[in-house]
């Protein structure tokens, strides 16, 4: 049930900052700022949902939370 959760928590933040318009803007600056590597990283869900769930796990194993696996 954990490993779900985990999974549904990094498919919905990645399908927001990837898709969603509210973070347009946000995705204009980082494509000015390395075109190359942030542009292509926040456009491209397989690339950001793989950085979303290391952030995620040294979150929740610095906040003393088990591991979800």
């Amino acid at each position: 049930m954990k490993t779900l959760l985990f999974e549904l928590l990094a498919y919905g933040i990645t399908n927001i900052l990837v898709f969603g318009s509210i973070f347009e803007k946000w995705r204009g600056f980082w494509f000015k700022i390395s075109p190359s590597f942030f542009g292509k990283l926040t456009s491209c869900p397989l690339c950001l949902s793989f950085w979303i769930g290391v952030i995620l796990s040294t979150l929740f194993n610095h906040m003393g939370y088990s591991s979800p696996f």
